[in-house]
């Protein structure tokens, strides 16, 4: 045991005190974060305040620092238990975390305290209690306002040309090198998503500006004469594309740039010769090995011959710009349209983009890369194939929304083509992992370099896969292979409730969270696949609530480590997931963290709402088939995320100030939640229960 603390004495207690008096002024006038420090002072010197640490949480509660808020708050309750002011502040910081229930169940228990204190006369009594009651109602409207909850079809991201998250990144970036003398490239840490924004940043910074260079002069040009035409650099749109590729949000274009953009697809056609979307993939592919033996006496001239470019080369010094010009135009269009477009998706153009690249990699399979050009490779396409699943997202969820009826054979056509992407991602990353050993050490910066092309190159696309094929998979559970737990009654004409199926969600949230893991804590579609996990294994059911808690506490934390460069609602409030944790009554109301957790059903107004004995025979018999079915077992989130990050440590060799850079979220887990989750590992050992694994 730790040696007791000595009581503070007169002299220290006059200190907390005079800390704390400074700590309420900053609060008062909003500046949280020195009343954090003012009342961290005066715990030093009091730490048995329970007042302190009250005030505290409400700091941290300010500051959305909302884990260390509970901690605060749960240490405040513990020191107190007759002070309602503390259960209060406790069930505060659960609302703002969304934990609806577990925050109803804490006023509970502020008014038990209220009966208790004795400090507080009858009027106050009566006026805390009537408080309380009315925050309850409040809550009650909240957790019944859950039917309106949505799958977000894409995290909400502010575009224009004053702010992205990379510029935000960017920023930073240079107030440290400026003001603290850090050199350029220390900040951000290797494997986090700010430093993939801020490479993405720079990259996107530097073409803008190359593309705001764009203008139409006039020169003399051999048989027309004097003819306006235009300048540029080129490889702009290269330079755009690369960008936008490694990370689409840090996209935002005003007019005065999509005029310039204009004249750089013009200029970039007229200098390359490339074959516009008019023609097919397969006759692209099969005109440009064509030119590959034309020479250049065999093409009509051109007026802009004269002006530079490659369109009176020979070979792959012929083909190959105007083959990476067509691919990426077609990439190009598709981030004005997913990015930029009102309405629009760009699925059509990924599609082409990614079928171009199939068919010219098919075409030139024994041709070496370094010819053939960068467009062709492998890493190359699955970033491409990425952009055009998240595409395929959207449209099926706005295309659900829009017709509620889809056919059943549409719907398995759209999940099977979302799947099946993910799969040839993870398949395609299987075959190669990690950029060449032999490049750690070839280019100037090192192994920073190697590290950053392995996290942007390599495991992003992965972590995406794995969400690919948990959305497939959800989809499918809740949209095609529904169970109808009791047939529609004779008497009625009506129907009993909806299950999803188990199956399905059991590997849904299984490959949310394994996304989740491969993703730093900073980046918010860590968050969003942690919630969908969330998601998936509520709706399923067959999980111990030591799990669950782990998990909606680590999609929590992620907020303090996003919430700098991207906005604190980019993860809408309404969030499938989100809803779904708010209906699960955690361990702070008294349940235990072995409890099993049973599915979720979905009622309509045209279900038989009398039939309940039924309805609860028939959910026994799912849940037994939920966790010892042929394709059953207890879900084990947690240990599945664990067991990515032990991989990537021991299997993939990534350095573990890398990893941490996830792990951060368990490690500011609450330690009674640790604690819970060890010990239902350990129970679920010890009783030989069977765990839901992956097929491969």
């Amino acid at each position: 045991m730790a040696p007791q603390r000595p009581e503070p004495t007169e002299a220290q207690l006059q200190q907390s005190d005079e800390w704390k008096q400074k700590g309420n002024v900053a609060f008062r006038a909003k500046n949280y974060t020195e009343a954090f420090g003012y009342y961290t002072e005066a715990i030093a010197l009091n730490p048995s305040s329970a007042t302190l640490y009250s005030n505290r949480s409400a700091a941290l509660l300010a500051l959305k620092r909302l884990p260390l808020a509970l901690n605060d708050a749960k240490i405040c309750v513990k020191m107190d238990k007759t002070w309602a002011k503390g259960f209060r502040r406790k069930a505060s910081v659960l609302d703002a975390m969304k934990r609806f229930q577990d925050a109803f169940h804490v006023y509970g228990q502020a008014l038990n305290a209220i009966k208790k204190d004795d400090t507080l006369t009858k009027e106050q009594k009566k006026a805390e209690h009537a408080e309380i009651i009315k925050l309850q109602k409040v809550l009650a409207e909240k957790m019944t306002a859950k039917n309106n909850s949505q799958h977000p079809d894409q995290l909400l991201i502010r575009r224009d040309e004053a702010y992205s998250p990379g510029l935000v990144v960017l920023r930073e970036a240079e107030r440290r090198v400026d003001e603290t003398g850090e050199l350029m490239g220390t900040w951000p840490p290797i494997g986090s998503c700010r430093r993939r924004l801020w490479i993405a940043e720079m990259q996107y910074h530097n073409a803008i500006l190359h593309l705001m260079e764009y203008s139409i002069k006039e020169q003399y040009l051999p048989t027309v004469g004097l003819q306006p035409y235009i300048i540029g650099r080129l490889q702009t749109l290269e330079e755009l594309t690369t960008a936008l590729t490694e990370d689409i949000r840090v996209g935002r274009l005003g007019p005065p740039s999509l005029e310039k953009l204009k004249l750089c697809f013009t200029m970039e056609q007229q200098r390359r010769n490339a074959i516009g979307p008019g023609m097919s993939p397969q006759a692209t592919i099969a005109e440009y090995a064509r030119r590959l033996t034309e020479s250049p006496d065999q093409r009509a001239p051109t007026p802009f011959d004269a002006l530079g470019g490659s369109t009176r080369a020979i070979g792959w010094d012929y083909v190959r710009p105007a083959l990476q010009l067509t691919i990426r135009s077609s990439l190009m269009n598709g981030f004005l349209k997913r990015v930029f477009g009102e309405g629009e998706i760009g699925s059509v153009e990924f599609r082409r983009c990614v079928e171009l690249i199939e068919a010219a990699q098919k075409e030139w399979s024994d041709v070496d890369g370094s010819i053939r050009g960068r467009t062709l490779e492998e890493t190359f396409l699955r970033q491409v194939k990425v952009h055009l699943g998240e595409s395929l997202v959207i449209k099926y969820l706005r295309e659900l929304k829009t017709n509620p009826n889809m056919p059943v054979e549409e719907k398995k056509k759209f999940l099977d083509e979302i799947i099946s992407i993910g799969e040839w991602i993870v398949m395609s990353h299987e075959n190669e992992s990690s950029p060449p050993e032999k490049d750690k050490f070839a280019h100037p910066a090192g192994e920073a370099h190697w590290w950053t092309v392995y996290y942007t190159h390599y495991t992003a696309p992965l972590a995406k896969a794995y969400n690919f094929i948990g959305f497939g998979n959800l989809r499918y559970g809740i949209d095609v292979d529904t169970i109808s737990l009791v047939p529609d009654s004779t008497e009625t004409g009506k129907r009993g409730p909806i299950a999803s199926s188990p199956s399905r969600l059991g590997i849904a949230a299984m490959n949310y969270a394994k996304a989740a893991a491969w993703m730093p804590a900073d980046d918010p579609e860590c968050a969003n696949s942690l919630w969908l996990a969330i998601h998936a294994m509520v709706t399923r059911g067959g999980y111990y609530l030591a799990d669950f808690e782990v998990l909606r506490d680590m999609a929590n934390n992620c907020v303090a480590h996003y919430t700098p460069h991207f906005r604190a609602d980019i993860i809408p409030e309404n969030h499938c997931g989100k809803c779904e944790a708010e209906s699960v009554e955690g361990t702070i109301t008294g349940q235990t963290p072995e409890s099993v957790c049973s599915a979720v059903l979905r009622w309509d107004e045209n279900d038989d709402q009398s039939i309940t004995a039924q309805v609860q025979d028939a959910m026994h018999d799912l849940m037994h088939e939920t966790l010892m079915g042929t394709d059953g077992g207890f879900l084990m989130i947690t240990e599945a995320i664990w067991g990515v990050w032990r991989d990537r440590e021991t299997i993939w060799g990534e350095p573990e100030e890398y990893v941490n850079l996830s792990k951060v979220i368990w490690k500011e887990l609450d330690k009674e939640v640790r604690e819970n989750w060890k010990f239902v590992l350990e129970y679920n050992q010890k009783g030989g229960g069977k765990v839901f694994v992956l097929k491969k």
